[in-house]
């Protein structure tokens, strides 16, 4: 759902080949290239010839890679196979998990870890352990191309998405997103393609096109929250495969909530509650006048309060806001 922001992307990189020490790699990586294009000429491709160069390949190029690979060495020959075992010695997340956690807690800030990639519900900061002395992640560090089925993806920069535990764990688990997110290329929150936020519109839908949304509290039933995807039907894969429209169903009462407040402080109505403050009847262009109409408005909807500090469910408020 959010899109994974790396800001300047060359230093991150640059800093990101720094957790490895590339000539203890270059020789064996070199070894590995050797024996098996000539054994797996098909997977020529998959192996450049600076190992670093996998590390930060961009996301398109990464499953270009993953595909070759896995098309070529089935899972029964994964068990058996050399190659496969070769690159995991040297291509271990185990040996280089902390490192790469230590790494994204360093820059959680700048690359606006927040809350979940994938549903935006869960909170995923770092906090301060005073016992230990030490920051801490609170989110899973997940590889959106399963590492086990082509260990060549396992310490890729691109190859990350940082997320709750229910999405990593309890709903996306062992599953082959390859399979069920197509085309992955584009719907990874790594990606440069990903666009959720401008394709997919969370709306509430009333079951009577008149229906107000005054005393909803009573009347939940009486609307059904969607996400609106006509723009890019393939965003239906991804909420399909996270449960979004499910999950997001508990939730219902907060869009409700904004619909109400909407409904009943209009800009007409916040305009005369301006004037009232600043006890000025007859403007409305007033400096005074609009920035008292601004201040209300936020004090009611809280837009800039979501967006600044990056709370959850923000695109829920920013749709309900904007498209509603």
């Amino acid at each position: 759902m959010i899109k994974v922001h790396y800001g300047d992307k060359e230093k991150l990189k640059a800093e990101y080949i720094s957790i490895f020490n590339l000539e203890d790699l270059k020789s064996k990586w070199d070894e590995i290239r050797k024996k098996f294009s000539k054994a797996y000429p098909k997977l020529s491709g998959c192996f450049p010839i600076q190992i670093r160069d996998l590390l930060i390949m961009d996301f398109e190029s990464l499953v270009g890679v993953y595909e070759k690979y896995t098309q070529t060495i089935s899972p029964e020959c994964a068990k058996i196979c050399g190659l496969h075992k070769d690159l995991e010695s040297i291509l271990s997340y185990d040996s280089y998990a902390n490192k790469i956690a230590e790494f994204f807690i360093n820059h959680a800030n700048d690359m606006q870890i927040h809350t979940c990639h994938y549903c935006d519900m869960a909170y995923i900061n770092v906090y301060y352990d005073g016992e230990n002395g030490k920051e801490k992640r609170q989110f899973d560090i997940d590889h959106v191309l399963d590492k086990g089925r082509c260990p060549l993806v396992a310490l890729s920069l691109f190859n990350f998405v940082f997320s709750c535990q229910v999405c990593n764990s309890r709903i996306k688990g062992q599953k082959q997103v390859t399979e069920v997110l197509r085309p992955i290329e584009k719907l990874s929150p790594t990606s440069e393609k990903y666009d959720f936020d401008n394709n997919v519109t969370i709306c509430i839908n009333p079951q009577e096109s008149n229906c107000s949304t005054v005393g909803f509290e009573n009347r939940m039933n009486d609307y059904m929250l969607n996400f609106d995807t006509h723009l890019d039907r393939d965003y239906d894969n991804v909420i399909s495969f996270f449960k979004l429209k499910e999950r997001y169903d508990f939730h219902k009462c907060e869009a409700l909530r904004l619909l109400d407040l909407k409904e009943r402080y209009t800009d007409t109505k916040i305009r005369e509650m301006s004037r009232m403050i600043i006890g000025d009847n007859n403007s409305n262009v007033s400096s005074n006048c609009i920035g008292a109409f601004y201040r209300i408005k936020e004090d009611i909807f809280a837009d800039d309060f979501m967006q600044k500090h990056h709370r959850a469910l923000g695109k829920l408020h920013k749709d309900i806001m904007e498209r509603n």
